[in-house]
C-alpha cells in the first residue's frame, strides 16, 4: 500500500457512494499489501512492523518500506484489512502487486540468532496471507505481480492462477521472455498483453499483428488506452479478442511444442496442438527478428500432428485464405511463412479438413 488504510478506504467509499451503479458490477483492484509509507497512520501506530534494522535509517523505495510478513501480527492485520475490503463490494479481479525489493532484511519479531530465517519466513507469511484471502473469495480472479515478473514463483500457482509476465511488453523481448517461461510454467498463467507503441520500455515500434500474435500465448489483454485508438485499431482489437476466444482452449489446454529458439535462430517459432488423440487442431506462431536481403527463410517444421491426416492451414483471422497439407508434409517439409520486415510475427491455425466448416464461423 502506498499509504495508510484510511486513504484507500476513503477512495473506495467515494466510488461506492457516487459511482456504484457503474463501478460495482465491474470492480477491480490493484493492491500493494506488502509495503508501507513511513508517513502513514499504520507506520506511526506500528513502526515495529516495518522491515528496518534497529537504530539505522530505513531504506526507502518509491517512498515505501517493506512490511514484515514474517511477523504473525502483520499477517493477521493484512488478512483482516483485505477480507473486509474484498467483502465490501462486487469485486471480480485483484492484482496483488509488489514493487520493491527486500533491503536491510530484519524482523523485530525474531531474536538475533534467528535473523537468518527472515527471508524464508517472509515468504511463508505471504503464502499464509494469500491462502487465507483467496480461499475466502474463490470468485475473485487474483493475479500476482512484482516489479513486472518478479513474483513468478511456482508456489504462488497454488493461490493465484495467473501472474504478470513482465512490464516489458515489447514484441521482440516478449518472444524471449515467454519462451523462457514455457520451461517451467503453463501458458495459461502468463500475463501477456498487446501494448501501445512506441513501447514504453524500449521505445520500439512493432506492428499490431506482431504484438497480438505473441500476446495470444498467455492470458491475452490490452495494455493501452482504448480511447486513443483509431477506428481501424478498435475494429482490429475486436477481431483479435474474438480470435483469442476461438483459440484459447489450445493455449490453456493444448500440448506445447517449441520449434526454433529465439536465442539460436532469426526465425523462432512455437505451437500448441489439441490434446485429443487425433491432434485435430493447432495454432502456430512464426516470427522474424531481423530482415536481411537475399536470405531464405527456413520452413517451420510442425510437431505433434497426425501424419496420416489432411489439414487446412490459414493465417488468423483469415480462414478463407486457406492451404491444404498432409500432416506428414507439415512435419517433414514444414510450413512456409512469408516475412517482409523486422520484428514480424504471424499466427496460423491448423485443423483437420473435416473440422474446417465448423471452425470458419468462429473467426
Amino acid at each position: 500500500m502506498y499509504d495508510n488504510k484510511p486513504l484507500w478506504v476513503a477512495i473506495f467509499h467515494s466510488f461506492s457512494i457516487y459511482l456504484s451503479p457503474i463501478i460495482l458490477p465491474l470492480l477491480s483492484f490493484r493492491v500493494e499489501p506488502e509495503s508501507v509509507n513511513p508517513d502513514s497512520d499504520l507506520y506511526r501506530a506500528h513502526p515495529e512492523w516495518a522491515v528496518e534494522v534497529p537504530d539505522k535509517p530505513g531504506v526507502l523505495m518509491r517512498d515505501q518500506l517493506l512490511l514484515d510478513l514474517a511477523n504473525v501480527d502483520v499477517q493477521n492485520h493484512l488478512i483482516e484489512v483485505f477480507t473486509k475490503l474484498f467483502a465490501s463490494a462486487n469485486i471480480s479481479y485483484v492484482k496483488w502487486d509488489h514493487n520493491r525489493f527486500i533491503s536491510n532484511p530484519y524482523s523485530r519479531s525474531l531474536p538475533a540468532d534467528r535473523q537468518a530465517e527472515f527471508s524464508h519466513r517472509y515468504m511463508l507469511g505471504l503464502y499464509n496471507i494469500v491462502k487465507t484471502v483467496t480461499e475466502s473469495f474463490p470468485h475473485i480472479l487474483f493475479e500476482g505481480c512484482a516489479g513486472g515478473g518478479g513474483r513468478f514463483d511456482p508456489a504462488m500457482l497454488a493461490y493465484m492462477p495467473q501472474s504478470w509476465g513482465s512490464d516489458n511488453t515489447d514484441t521482440e523481448e516478449r518472444v524471449k521472455i515467454q519462451w523462457g517461461y514455457s520451461y517451467a510454467y503453463p501458458l495459461s498463467m502468463v500475463g501477456a498483453h498487446l501494448s501501445t507503441v512506441p513501447n514504453q520500455q524500449v521505445e520500439r515500434v512493432t506492428a499490431w499483428e506482431s504484438r497480438a500474435s505473441v500476446a495470444h500465448f498467455g492470458t491475452f489483454g490490452y495494455e493501452l488506452n482504448m480511447m486513443e485508438l483509431s477506428e481501424d485499431e478498435k475494429q482490429q482489437a475486436a477481431v483479435d479478442s474474438n480470435a483469442h476466444k476461438a483459440i484459447r482452449h489450445l493455449v490453456h489446454h493444448g500440448d506445447w511444442y517449441r520449434m526454433r529458439s529465439p536465442y539460436k535462430s532469426n526465425w523462432p517459432g512455437w505451437m500448441c496442438v489439441s490434446s485429443d488423440p487425433g491432434a485435430s487442431e493447432a495454432i502456430v506462431f512464426g516470427y522474424q527478428r531481423l530482415r536481411h536481403s537475399r536470405e531464405i527463410v527456413p520452413a517451420f517444421i510442425l510437431k505433434g500432428l497426425d501424419e496420416k491426416k489432411e489439414y487446412i492451414v490459414f493465417q488468423i483471422p483469415n480462414p478463407k485464405q486457406k492451404r491444404r497439407f498432409s500432416g506428414d508434409e507439415l512435419m517433414t517439409r514444414g510450413l512456409t511463412i512469408p516475412f517482409s520486415h523486422d520484428f514480424e510475427g504471424h499466427l496460423y491455425y491448423v485443423c483437420e479438413v473435416d473440422h474446417y466448416t465448423k471452425v470458419i464461423a468462429t473467426f
